[in-house]
């Protein structure tokens, strides 16, 4: 039986494109969907838009979209991948006790990353 992935990499090469969204989550089948991280961002709000290289025959990844967890895509996520135990790092505690800033706006000068006033990363910041 052909993966979720081996099927959209051949709808990938007939269409010559492929928007790949709602990345992470279990498929109906109940099968793993590609085994993203539960904390990084939201599977419900993710997208991939995949071109198929003739060249190389293989599909390549223009761009990865997504918007990051927030307390409640965090814990939905640690449960569906049965990943509870995560929820004691550090990080993963940050976001679940909204103690993270759910969006941010930034000033491009600052490069990728940000840290808070106590000099903590925040993590990359999209804008």
């Amino acid at each position: 039986m052909e993966t979720f992935g081996v099927k959209a990499l051949q709808l990938c090469n007939w269409r010559g494109y492929l928007l790949y969204n709602q990345i992470g989550g279990p498929l109906k089948s109940g099968e793993k969907h590609d085994g993203r991280s539960p904390a990084y961002d939201d599977w419900t709000l993710n997208g991939d838009i995949i071109f198929w290289y003739p060249v190389l025959e293989k599909a390549i990844e223009l761009s990865s979209m997504g918007i990051r967890v927030d307390h409640l895509a965090l814990t939905k996520q640690l449960e569906e991948s049965n990943c509870q135990d995560r929820a004691n790092h550090e990080f993963h505690s940050m976001v679940l006790n909204k103690k993270l800033p759910f969006t941010r706006a930034r000033d491009r000068s600052l490069g990728p990353f940000q840290k808070d006033s106590r000099g903590l990363s925040l993590g990359f910041i999209r804008y």
